[in-house]
């Protein structure tokens, strides 16, 4: 006799201060778009993507002025980030840091390269100056 009892959420509730969305970027070969974070008139930073594609390969990467990392969770790290650039890769998850003040993750679940590169992502964003919970 077995018995699972499951206590993982799949969809948790943003914690207290975020704001949530969805967006969308269509980016053209050797260019960058970047995706800035708004609600009621207050601005909470960017993100920027660039693609270039060549004849046999292509580059899709999103990258944040304050730093970005590939991870999952429900709190932002405190450290560890990078103002290089992370590849975006379908299902993949990124904290980022859109300003001085702000932590922000997003979530990939749509790609497509071709002439021109389409990402969508679902995001979140902390409004509380340093606070890093997210859901």
């Amino acid at each position: 006799m077995g018995v699972s009892i499951q206590c993982g959420i799949n969809n948790p509730a943003p914690a207290p201060g975020t704001i949530v969305g969805s967006g969308t970027v269509e980016v053209t070969n050797l260019s960058v778009k970047n995706y800035y974070f708004k609600k009621g008139g207050e601005s909470y930073g960017y993100i920027t993507f660039y693609y270039q594609k060549g004849n046999n390969w292509e580059k899709l990467t999103v990258s944040s002025p304050y730093g970005i990392k590939q991870g999952s969770g429900n709190t932002a790290p405190a450290t560890g980030y990078t103002l290089s650039e992370e590849d975006v890769i379908l299902g993949n998850s990124y904290f980022f840091k859109p300003d001085s003040l702000h932590y922000g993750r997003i979530d990939i679940n749509y790609r497509l390269v071709n002439s021109t590169a389409t990402v969508g992502f679902k995001w979140t964003i902390q409004t509380e100056n340093d606070n890093r919970e997210l859901y």
